[in-house]
């Protein structure tokens, strides 16, 4: 009987070292995902820091699937080796080379970067002219498959470095976004940024702030000066906190009336207790918040004085957007557009003491909105006020007219938003707005709720199932398996490495998600698949009132649409980081 002998206890070796990594990286993005969560809301929704947490959880899954796949190929080229050692026996045995002598081959070695060596040894082989012919053409045989499964299993560590690779910038770059913002909560350090609005860059004046010490808690006293009352009445003068005359504060130390109003206006824009013995008070949180405010001093444009207002505005759009920026301090553009676009209810959230969005800071959901406001309305895609933009803006304020109105025209007209490369959260946010307000026309599924659980599934369509073998994309932003019903009915699925909570316990499964051949699709079998399904038939008997959002996503829970038991949470806190309508 011929022998063949090949060690495959090292790879066996590197496929549980393989599978450990993607444990510990599965591991790594599940204590992630636990911090993003515990983060308060007022931390979580800052500078960014809930998608930057998002992306880097998912991309810490994504990586965990690559790597779990990566040893399924090594395991599988073990397999394919033996299969090629057990035919290579079957076809010794056929000629009869046992009787001939024995066969040994030493142990192959393989190392990445190198072929596949081996060494032929023949003890007492003494092979006939007939089959002479065959044996090499066996050996040949052999030697091609080993160098094919040895590829195999090069590419197939190469990908994973690869992976590695991509993954590392990604995550020292999130790394040192948390580390910038725990800096800048400390008062360290702040970003210097552009001002896009006005379409050219503004020089900002930074000033690196140390919090000082507070010593005791400050409140109203005519008599008695305090250096901390003054500090405080410098630091109130700088965030634009005037008296109600438009001046700014003395700043001599003593706690009077106009400072007392100052700071219960501060108190208020920042939504701090300001009732019973805490009326008027300043203490250490209040402290705190006065110091970690970014100061901002902007250089005024073409020598003109900003305004609260600017243009010919008329007398009804006027009233409507004075209030919507009412109180809120921040540059005249920014607080321009921010007031159009939370009148027109596009997702720029609900910041700001008036709960709206508009809070004087220019950011990813107001960049978002105004592109997506030219898009839907056919203008030219500048991402900045200009005067077409502002015109049609108004035009719709003064009809009364929404996104909701506006996206359904553009539909009507056949205007297609799409997700672009290196898009944003609230970028995506707006185009499966636009698609789930046009799909509530006749599913009457509510569009926050879609909107909602397509940030809570995907990110907005950042993380969409992929198949594991084949990379085929699917546009699934919601998640949705590929049931029986939907395959005996011929539909697309693709098959990926995804997790389930069963007795809130998270474990890992390959399944079947369903595929589509656009997001829009993807939206409309989102509301097809509550539809059809009797257990979710309960939810489109909910009254539209004041609990109306809250109710379906509560529902969605308890029928079981996820597994998650903080499901309903999640989807209310989308709804109103965005003031999703």
């Amino acid at each position: 009987m011929a022998t063949i002998s090949v060690d495959s206890k090292i790879l066996e070796g590197k496929i549980l070292n393989i599978r450990q990594v993607s444990s510990a990286i599965g591991q790594t993005g599940d204590n992630l995902a636990t911090i993003r969560y515990e983060l308060s809301d007022e931390i979580r929704y800052r500078q960014g820091i809930d998608n930057h947490l998002g992306d880097l959880s998912r991309q810490l899954n994504d990586l965990e699937q690559d790597v779990y796949n990566s040893a399924n190929i090594v395991d599988q080229a073990i397999k394919a080796y033996h299969q090629v050692e057990k035919s290579l026996l079957e076809s010794l045995n056929e000629l009869n080379l046992e009787s001939e002598g024995t066969i040994i081959m030493e142990k192959v070695k393989h190392y990445p970067g190198h072929k596949v060596n081996y060494q032929e040894r023949t003890e007492q082989i003494l092979p006939t002219e007939n089959n002479e012919q065959e044996e090499l053409h066996i050996f040949e045989a052999l030697k091609n498959n080993i160098d094919s499964i040895h590829k195999k299993i090069q590419d197939s560590f190469q990908r994973l470095k690869s992976i590695f690779q991509d993954i590392h910038e990604d995550i020292i770059s999130s790394i040192k976004h948390l580390k910038d913002y725990l800096q800048n909560e400390k008062g360290i350090v702040y970003i210097r940024v552009p001002d896009p609005i006005i379409g050219k860059p503004v020089d900002l004046e930074m000033k690196t702030l140390i919090i000082p010490s507070l010593d005791g808690v400050l409140s109203r006293n005519v008599s008695v000066y305090s250096d901390d009352v003054k500090c405080m009445q410098q630091r109130l003068n700088e965030l634009g906190y005037l008296d109600a005359n438009g001046n700014k504060l003395d700043e001599d130390g003593y706690f009077g009336d106009k400072t007392l109003e100052a700071v219960n206006r501060f108190k208020e824009d920042h939504q701090l207790w300001n009732h019973d013995e805490y009326a008027g008070k300043v203490g250490q949180t209040t402290w705190e918040y006065l110091f970690r405010n970014k100061v901002e001093v902007m250089e005024t444009h073409n020598d003109e004085e900003p305004k609260k207002h600017i243009g010919n505005i008329k007398v009804d759009v006027d009233d409507l957007l004075e209030e919507a920026v009412r109180n809120i301090i921040g540059e005249p553009k920014i607080l321009e557009v921010q007031g159009y676009l939370t009148l027109l209810d596009f997702p720029i959230g609900t910041s700001g003491s008036n709960k709206n969005g508009v809070d004087g800071k220019w950011g990813n959901k107001g960049k978002a909105s105004l592109k997506a406001f030219q898009k839907i309305t056919g203008l030219e895609v500048t991402g900045v006020l200009d005067d077409s933009t502002k015109a049609k803006m108004r035009q719709y304020i003064a009809e009364g007219k929404t996104f909701r109105d506006i996206a359904i025209e553009a539909y009507s007209a056949g205007v297609q938003l799409e997700i672009e490369k290196g898009s944003t959260q609230a970028d995506r946010v707006n185009v499966l707005y636009y698609y789930a307000i046009n799909d509530e026309q006749e599913s009457k599924v509510p569009a926050a709720i879609t909107v909602a659980q397509g940030i809570q599934e995907s990110s907005a369509g950042s993380y969409i199932p992929v198949d594991k073998d084949s990379g085929k994309y699917s546009y699934n932003m919601f998640g949705i398996k590929a049931n029986s019903r939907w395959l005996n009915q011929g539909g697309d699925y693709v098959t990926c490495r995804t997790h389930e909570y069963v007795n809130d316990e998270k474990i890992y499964i390959d399944a079947k998600f369903r595929a589509y051949d656009s997001f829009y699709e993807s939206v409309q079998n989102h509301s097809d698949f509550l539809i059809v399904n009797k257990r979710y038939s309960k939810l489109f008997e909910i009254t539209n009132d004041e609990n109306y959002l809250a109710n379906w996503a509560k529902g969605l829970s308890e029928c079981g649409y996820a597994t998650d038991p903080t499901y309903a949470n999640s989807l209310m806190s989308h709804i109103k980081n965005y003031g999703l309508k």
